[in-house]
Order: C-alpha cells, then sequence, then structure tokens
C-alpha cells in the first residue's frame, strides 16, 4: 500500500544505536523481476524552495551534497556542476596521495592495453577524449596519456597525440621514438611551423623534409649572421659568400634545404650569394 507523510514543519529522524553488527539501519530494494518505469528513490523540492536536496556526512565530514542549482559537490559545497575537494600540502609529484587526486578515473578490467578516459561531448554525441592507455593491470604496469579528437563529419574518434610511459610525444604516431616525434599524414603538407602574431611562416619543415626559412639577416642587418654547418670549413656568412671557405658537394648538403633567397641543394660551387644560390 502506498504511505504518504506530511510532516508540516518536524522532523523525523531514523537512529541506530551500537551493537547492530552489518545490518543496515535503512534499505531500498525491489523483486528481482521488477518492471516499473519510476525510480526506487526520487527526491525533488520546490520550485522555489531554498531548501538542498541532499546532503551526506561520514562523521563531520562533507561526503556528498547537491545544493538548490543541482551542482553537485564531493566533500564540498558545489559551485560548479561537479566538483570534487581534496586538501593535501604533498609537493612531490612522485608520491601523489589520494587527498592530491580527488578525481580518478578507473577501469577494473584487467585487459592490457585498455583504457580509461574523460570525454567531451555536445548535444548530440563524443567529440573529443583525454585518457591513459594501460600497459597492464598492475599496480606499477605504466600507461600512457593520449589526446584524441573527432574530425568533422568523421563517424570515431582518433587518437593525435600520445605522451608514453617514458615521456615521449608523439604528434600523428602512437609510437613516438624520441622526445618529440611528429609523424605526417598522406594529407599533411607541413609537419612543422613557427609563424608571428601577422601569420607570416618564419621557418617550416613539410613531409619530405624540406625546411624553408624565411630570414637569415638580424634586425636592421643586411648582413648575414654568423653561424656554423657540421660538414662546412667554415662559420662566418655573409651577403656574398656562404661560406668563409670553398664548399664542395661533399660538405654542403646531400638534401635540398631552403634559405629564403632560393633553394640550396647538393652543389659543387664555391660561393653562394643572395641572388644565386
Amino acid at each position: 500500500a502506498a504511505v504518504n507523510l506530511n510532516m508540516n514543519t518536524g522532523n523525523t529522524t531514523f537512529n541506530w544505536e551500537t551493537g547492530t553488527g552489518a545490518s543496515n539501519l535503512f534499505t531500498l530494494s525491489t523483486d528481482p523481476s521488477a518492471n516499473g518505469t519510476g525510480n526506487l528513490l526520487y527526491i525533488q523540492t520546490g520550485a522555489s524552495a531554498t531548501v538542498k536536496p541532499l546532503q551526506i556526512l561520514a562523521g563531520s565530514v562533507e561526503a556528498l551534497q547537491i545544493d538548490t542549482a543541482g551542482n553537485v559537490g564531493i566533500g564540498v559545497d558545489a559551485t560548479y556542476k561537479l566538483e570534487a575537494l581534496g586538501s593535501s600540502a604533498n609537493t612531490n609529484f612522485n608520491s601523489l596521495v589520494a587527498a592530491a587526486t580527488p578525481i580518478v578515473a578507473r577501469n577494473n578490467d584487467t585487459t592490457a592495453n585498455n583504457f580509461s578516459t574523460v570525454g567531451f561531448a555536445n548535444a548530440n554525441g563524443l567529440q573529443a577524449a583525454i585518457g591513459s592507455r594501460f600497459i597492464g593491470s598492475g599496480a606499477t604496469a605504466g600507461g600512457h596519456l593520449f589526446f584524441g579528437t573527432r574530425q568533422a563529419n568523421s563517424g570515431a574518434l582518433n587518437e593525435y597525440m600520445r605522451i608514453t610511459q617514458i615521456g615521449n610525444v608523439g604528434i600523428g604516431t602512437a609510437t613516438p621514438y624520441a622526445r618529440l616525434t611528429v609523424w605526417a599524414s598522406s594529407t599533411d603538407t607541413t609537419l612543422f611551423e613557427i609563424a608571428n602574431t601577422s601569420s607570416t611562416t618564419l621557418l617550416s619543415v613539410d613531409s619530405s623534409g624540406l625546411a624553408t626559412l624565411t630570414n637569415l639577416l638580424s634586425t636592421g642587418s643586411s648582413t648575414l649572421q654568423s653561424f656554423t654547418f657540421t660538414t662546412a670549413t667554415g662559420t662566418s656568412a655573409t651577403t656574398t659568400n656562404l661560406f668563409s671557405t670553398t664548399a664542395s658537394s661533399t660538405n654542403l648538403f646531400s638534401t635540398n634545404f631552403n634559405l629564403g633567397f632560393g633553394s640550396l641543394g647538393r652543389s659543387t660551387t664555391t660561393e653562394a650569394t643572395t641572388t644565386t644560390l
């Protein structure tokens, strides 16, 4: 039978005395085959009420609270939709404690190379994710950090950047073999670029390995600055001579390199100027 309680302004208290063992003070349950579409527990405040719908304390410690705006706080009176409070004076990243990591995404499945992720979705579906791919299930098995996004009109998310368990960073690859590895897809034309605030490219490297340097001159100077090539026999460079001594086909460059004024490749010339690179 239905039970309705109208308490007016009174309080209802259920008190559990000592000595009850492992019993539960208050239990809500359904039959195994219950087929209702309602809620086992339904809590609603009035439209203009200032009463918080839920607050749970563990002793005197704030455990969970839902405020009048629907914000959920774990250990704190929340000012955001979901807020978790940790309080730790630990300054050593190598020994993180629970209080310094109040939110943890855990995957209890022990399959190697599985994921635990935090997703970002719009009104119609997941559009990006940040997560960890676990090497194994042991406490010290290790994990990689990955960043994935969905391209426009794409049916699935793709991983585009990874930080491996040893700290290597891969862009376009999940297996970086150096501190920074950038891989190109078949449609990429530029792998790396430095530009100024006017969107002018200053330095770029394309997918074939061709590097383009826009300007070798320093501000207010018409003279190329001194620099060193590992296979050159001189260190000074001017607007008329690229090297202070003769450069040959064996110690110039074996692949193309752009110096802004022109393309410099394998050569047997002894001089390179600003107009005849």
